[in-house]
Formats: structure tokens, sequence, C-alpha cells
């Protein structure tokens, strides 16, 4: 049945969310004295503008989900409302800045998805988007994670 299908995937987004929390929390643990900072922080300067675009390509798994179990209305609704959450934290210019945004998205994609865990059933809508599905989305949303964790967990160790 696709709705427990779907729900075992969202749980193991839910957890690939908490991996991503914990390298972000543990980002700065290895950072640099400040006379360092300032060289290594441009090093990082593209790969925080790359980490920064993954954070927002990561919440567009969540909010096409809600497009197929609620439809192009709701979607369009959510997306404004979860960019523009994230619009308000700024530019990633430093680790430290970089740590907020994670909490940030995760806390933004895990309130999505405790939502939908939390509905009677997950039914697709239609007229809805129906392509490339919900176990696509959901499975390029793990790997998407986890591309993320490995990039900040790398992010601190080049310190």
């Amino acid at each position: 049945m696709p709705d427990s299908r779907w729900r075992a995937a969202i749980r193991e987004c839910l957890e690939a969310l908490g991996r991503l929390a914990g390298a972000g929390r543990t980002v700065l643990e290895d950072e640099p004295n400040s006379a360092r900072r300032g060289a290594l922080d441009a090093l990082r300067r593209d790969e925080l503008k790359l980490t920064r675009k993954g954070l927002y390509d990561a919440l567009n798994h969540p909010i096409t989900l809600v497009g197929y179990f609620d439809g192009f209305e709701a979607r369009t609704a959510l997306r404004e409302r979860l960019i523009s959450r994230l619009d308000a934290e700024g530019e990633a210019v430093d680790l430290e800045h970089l740590q907020s945004m994670i909490e940030v998205t995760c806390d933004l994609i895990a309130a999505v998805f405790l939502s939908l865990l939390e509905r009677p059933r997950l039914d697709l809508v239609s007229p809805g988007p129906h392509s490339p599905g919900p176990d696509r989305t959901l499975a390029l949303c793990q790997a998407h994670l986890a591309g993320l964790t490995a990039k900040v967990s790398t992010l601190g160790a080049k310190a």
C-alpha cells in the first residue's frame, strides 16, 4: 500500500534530517582561531554558497509532497511560506550563519513531514501533480539530505 510505504520513507527522511541537524550543530567545533578564520572563510565562500543553495533545494522535497497530497495551490502557498522564512535568514557568509540556516531548514522540513505523518491517510489529490511521484521524491530527498550532511561535515573539518 503506497500510504504505508510513503510514511516509512517520510520517517527515513526525518532521520536523515536529524543527521543533517547534528552535522550543523558540530560544524563550528573545529573552528580555527580568529587569526586563521578570515583566510579560511574566503576559501569557503563558494562552498558556503553551494551549501546554502542546497538548503534551499532541500525545501523542494516537502513542498512537492504537499503538492501530491493537497494540489497545486497548496504547493504554491507552502513554497512561498518556506522560501520567505529561509530568505529571512539572509546570506550564509560564515559557518556560524550557515549553522543557523541549517537549523531553520531542518525545522521547516521536519514540520511539513510531521504534519503529513499526522494525517489519517496519504492519498494523491486529483487534479494535482503526479510525476515523478512521492516514491521518487522521497528517495531524492533522502539522497539530497545525505549529500548535504556530508558537505556540512567537511566544511567544519576543513578548518
